[in-house]
């Protein structure tokens, strides 16, 4: 009771001291919080000054980066925005331009699909006309097939006439043909016996032209006989020389003519092709129209007189297909005889070259060459008949 009374003396009641002191805890409290969330707040400060002191140092970094890029590229930063800026305008400009062909090419679109839609409508209206069309036309080939059935049975009907008609015609052909061919039978063995008796003709002609006009042996250059009768038209003719006078299939004469002036006119070649016992069948070659062959002509082939003499002279050039010795050893095969010298009884000359180039230097060739002009000389002084290769050998060869 001393102590209440001593506080009641002081004017402080327990309940205010309770109420101050829980203020006092409070106050504590609060200045607890504060001095946190200051002690927070301060070290967030610091904080973010540190962040803001490297933001300042990257972006001085980054200032000193694009000052040296600029040094270096040689243009600055703000040109190249210019220049981006100019590209914007200028893809901007495009993009515009481009959005109006595309709104241009919807009009076109829109137009177009009008006029397809427009065009759908004439194709259905002329579907429609068509179908009535085709309805139409199948009611006419109907009445078209029809009439073409009642056609086709009444031509099948006259077919069957006409196919025994044609039966019995065909019969008829195959009596005829069977009685031509019997016919061309007797006309083949007819002509081959007419070619005999032709042939067995040709040699009486020439045997009675013989005796009248003393043919045998028929005079002229080295000649062995004569043309008896031609066939222009199938250039062929008859000769009167045969298996007597040793003549061969595929023998070869050449053709000549003696001109007024006592030359040799040469006419072609003739090819025997059949071959009687006095006269033969030859087929005329390398005849010009200008200069024909004529019945009287004469014939020469040096291996027909009996064991003819040669003389072969002149050079013969590497090139040539026959050299001097093949061309001696085909005289001997054919019975001829080679002389070393051209003299009176020589028969023909062979006749290489003799008049060689000035730049020919081989001496074996000039001698040949000389010796060739020698023949040449003695055979144009006795008369003989020379030869060059070509012609030596188109008469000794078969054509």
């Amino acid at each position: 009771m001393e102590v209440g009374s001593a506080s009641a003396r002081r004017g402080v009641s327990p309940a205010a001291l309770v109420f101050f002191i829980i203020v006092a805890v409070a106050a504590l409290v609060l200045c607890y919080f504060v001095y946190s969330a200051k002690e927070d707040w301060r070290k967030n400060y610091e904080e973010q000054t540190e962040k803001l002191n490297l933001a300042n140092s990257d972006k001085e970094k980054c200032d000193q980066l694009v000052k040296d890029w600029e040094k270096t590229a040689g243009v600055t930063l703000e040109y190249l925005k210019a220049e981006l800026t100019e590209e914007q305008d200028t893809v901007k400009k495009l993009i515009d331009a481009e959005r109006q062909k595309a709104s241009a090419a919807l009009a076109l679109a829109d137009t177009r699909q009008q006029a397809w839609q427009k065009a759908s409508d004439e194709l259905a209206r002329k579907t429609v006309e068509v179908m009535q069309r085709d309805t139409q036309i199948q009611v006419a080939v109907d009445k078209v097939n029809q009439s073409y059935k009642n056609y086709r049975d009444d031509k099948e009907k006259d077919l069957g006439e006409l196919r025994k008609e044609l039966e019995s015609k065909q019969a008829a052909a195959r009596r005829a043909e069977q009685e031509m061919r019997a016919a061309q039978a007797q006309m083949t063995a007819a002509a081959q016996e007419y070619n005999k008796d032709k042939l067995n003709w040709v040699a009486e002609r020439v045997l009675l032209m013989a005796r009248i006009k003393d043919l045998l042996p028929v005079p002229g250059l080295a000649s062995v006989g004569q043309i008896v009768t031609v066939d222009a038209y199938t250039d062929s003719a008859s000769i009167n020389l045969g298996k007597r006078q040793r003549v061969k299939h595929g023998m070869l004469f050449e053709v000549y003519s003696i001109t007024p002036g006592g030359e040799q006119n040469i006419k072609g070649r003739a090819e025997v092709l059949t071959v009687g016992d006095l006269a033969s069948a030859v087929a005329l070659r390398d005849v010009e129209p200008a200069n024909p062959v004529l019945p009287g002509d004469y014939l020469r082939n040096p291996f027909l007189r009996p064991h003819p003499k040669f003389v072969v002279a002149g050079w013969f050039p590497p090139e040539l297909d026959y050299r001097e010795a093949e061309i001696k050893q085909l005289v001997r095969q054919w019975g001829g005889e080679v002389q070393d010298e051209v003299t009176v009884d020589t028969d023909y000359l062979v006749l290489g070259q003799y008049a060689l180039l000035p730049r020919v230097v081989d001496e074996k060739a000039k001698q040949a060459a000389q010796r060739g002009l020698d023949q040449f000389n003695a055979a144009k002084t006795f008369g003989h008949v020379i030869l060059n290769v070509e012609r030596f050998l188109n008469l000794a060869r078969p054509g």
